[in-house]
């Protein structure tokens, strides 16, 4: 059963017309849709998480009714609460979508989602604890998943040099028709209120140092002024990351 779902979701993503606070959950609300395309007879359990994948009865969110769960660090809750809800549902596959996995019954089937190698590559730019998160459980979920999904091969090359664990499918992120250029006043209104007013290079990402985003700034000043790029502004949008 995971194996079809992997090999289905290495061939297309769907549409999803909900609005995400992160591409990784934009891109696991895709491949929910997807599994519910591909597994009709099976029920759904979304553990976290406030988006509804898909508008039918088989899919379900667990409310944590535990007190303190709101102010537990992520990889806690999921480690420990997840873990619970998902030992209550009595599950058959656990889908992990962001590098780490509950405590779970052995019988479960456990999938999990791999976008990248930053706390391996660039451990400087991450806050301590979630450093710390992927120094104590990042390898280990990794080698004692049954099947690992990536999102490009530069990552499944780069978890293969390190762990010697090859991913078992690559699924790229899709642009779907949501990300379609719009043609209503909601993109003048939105230009008018940053000040577009001229062509414009669009930097996309989290505001955090390891984006670059100085050295995008400097190059961008640096082509201004020797006139490459006349009649262009640098719009830069994006969260709040790590010192920012």
């Amino acid at each position: 059963k995971a194996q079809k779902i992997l090999d289905y979701l290495n061939e297309q993503l769907s549409i999803c017309e909900e609005e995400f606070k992160s591409y990784q959950g934009m891109f696991a609300t895709e491949q929910d849709m997807i599994v519910d395309r591909v597994a009709t007879q099976r029920m759904y359990f979304r553990l976290k998480g406030i988006v509804k994948p898909c508008d039918n009865v088989r899919w379900h969110y667990c409310e944590d009714s535990f007190p303190f769960a709101s102010r537990l660090k992520p990889v806690i809750w999921l480690k420990l609460r997840c873990g619970f809800l998902a030992r209550r549902i009595d599950l058959d596959i656990f889908w992990g979508t962001s590098h780490f996995l509950p405590f779970l019954n052995k019988k479960v089937t456990t999938i999990l989602t791999v976008h990248d190698l930053v706390a391996k590559l660039y451990p400087k730019t991450l806050t301590f604890t979630h450093w710390l998160s992927h120094f104590l459980f990042f390898s280990s979920d990794i080698l004692r998943t049954n099947y690992v999904a990536v999102n490009s091969n530069g990552t499944a090359t780069r978890l293969f040099n390190w762990l010697g664990r090859k991913a078992d499918v690559v699924v790229r992120p899709a642009i779907s028709d949501f990300w379609c250029v719009k043609k209503d006043s909601s993109v003048e209104d939105a230009f008018v209120s940053l000040n577009v007013k001229e062509k414009f290079i669009l930097a996309v990402g989290t505001r955090e140092p390891r984006k670059n985003l100085n050295e995008l700034i400097s190059a961008f000043i640096e082509l201004k002024n020797s006139g490459s790029l006349g009649g262009y502004q640098l719009v830069i949008t994006g969260g709040k990351g790590w010192l920012s």
